[in-house]
């Protein structure tokens, strides 16, 4: 497993590598519009893509952003992908504010920069997030033939809701497509759904029952108090 995991991180890696490149030659691009402008600076761009290709990997890499399992991206890894981007931006930048200093890299189109930022920011992102977008896709179409049966989710609070807001989302692709019939907490004082005056499926009130067929989240009840 964690071997398919680095290998499916490699090609990740090589598709940023496309995608700086692509992200620094648009900056040039939009900046200056293809044409004549554009050849007279093609040096600079070209500056711009190694330094790219040799930070942001690095950054992204410190990060961990070829580290992670992207079919199950959250807003947490947005906003990894944010943050990474933006650091690795910035670095590019001061590496380039510098050559200017010190005349390496003469008549550099500053304006260039913050577009290579928002230019990264979608294709490092967008593409990453594509990614859990197709396993979805995949997910519920594998989903779509296997036979739905009725469970009852037990407790969890928070942990519960997130359950029921994604009741088909797993890690073993074997198991089988579950519909919830209900939510069970032992105190509905203490449950989100009630607190928040939703409660669909509908949330039962237990304090001693047995669970018929398999029970979802892991609840704060004593293991004696939950039986399958």
């Amino acid at each position: 497993m964690r071997s398919r995991i680095f290998t499916r991180n490699r090609l990740v890696l090589i598709g940023d590598l496309f995608l700086i490149i692509v992200a620094a030659l648009g900056s040039f691009a939009l900046r200056l519009d293809l044409g004549p402008f554009f050849i007279d600076y093609l040096n600079q761009a070209i500056w711009l893509s190694a330094i790219a290709l040799i930070l942001k990997p690095l950054v992204f890499y410190v990060f961990g952003l070829y580290r992670r399992l992207w079919a199950y991206a959250s807003i947490y890894e947005l906003m990894l992908i944010i943050l990474a981007v933006s650091t690795a931006s910035v670095l590019v930048s001061v590496t380039v504010i510098l050559l200017l200093v010190f005349k390496v890299l003469p008549n550099f189109p500053r304006g260039v920069l913050p577009i290579d930022w928002l230019l990264s920011m979608g294709l490092i992102g967008g593409s990453r997030f594509a990614l859990r977008v197709l396993a979805e896709a995949q997910s519920s179409s594998s989903n779509s033939s296997a036979r739905s049966r009725r469970v009852l989710v037990v407790g969890a609070g928070d942990a519960g809701a997130r359950v029921v807001e994604n009741p088909n989302r797993r890690v073993d692709p074997g198991s089988a497509k579950t519909q919830q019939g209900g939510r069970a907490h032992q105190d509905q004082q203490m449950n989100p759904a009630h607190r928040a005056g939703i409660c669909n499926p509908p949330c039962l009130s237990v304090t001693r029952r047995t669970v018929p067929a398999g029970a979802g989240s892991s609840p704060s009840w004593p293991e004696s108090r939950v039986r399958r």
